[in-house]
């Protein structure tokens, strides 16, 4: 399921209203079960959407555990080497958005990769290329490409989530961001 509720929201009936509630359905399963199901799902403003347990592992790898990961050796590698502390103390938004869900996801077991380990290998490889075409495109300086992938993201974001627009100069237009840029976790705690 894919409830859109931001951290330290009150829950609310409408929590659900509009998500998606996916329902893993074995072979063979009853349809007076399917019908419950589904039917808990509309009841509280979900739409129902039907899986089997592969596709599902599949969309837990791209949308879950990629993501922990990323996060895991991003943070790995920012607490390695020199400087650690400063980077701890000018630790934005962004980072800190990112790092947050090591601590409090309870998905970040060894056993929950192990046991989806073909289809998160799949992602990992994916998500490797995926970088190390931008640090071709850093590396390279090509501005033009750079700025593309750069807006080709802003796009997928806009249609997944929705976001905060771009200002002219392409910086995000809202307090928060100038904010952290220049002054980390600064007063913030």
């Amino acid at each position: 399921m894919s409830p859109k509720m931001n951290e330290g929201e009150a829950p609310s009936a409408t929590v659900l209203q509009g998500a998606t509630f996916f329902l893993v359905l074995p072979e063979g399963v009853d349809s007076e079960a399917v019908d419950v199901a589904s039917n808990l799902a509309e009841a509280v403003g979900a739409i129902p959407r039907y899986i089997d347990a592969v596709e599902h592992d599949g969309l837990v790898a791209a949308t879950l555990q990629l993501p922990l990961l990323s996060a895991l050796s991003m943070g790995n590698a920012l607490h390695e080497g020199p400087g650690v502390q400063e980077r701890q103390q000018a630790m934005g938004g962004a980072l800190g958005d990112v790092l947050s869900h090591l601590s409090s996801s309870r998905a970040l077991s060894v056993d929950a990769f192990l046991q989806n380990r073909e289809n998160v290998l799949r992602w990992l490889d994916l998500y490797a290329d995926r970088l190390n075409a931008l640090r071709g495109l850093l590396a390279n300086e090509k501005r033009e490409d750079l700025g593309e992938e750069i807006a080709k993201g802003r796009e997928m974001s806009e249609e997944w989530i929705g976001g905060a627009s771009p200002g002219e100069d392409g910086e995000e237009v809202t307090g928060k961001g100038w904010r952290d840029l220049l002054f980390g976790g600064l007063g913030r705690r």
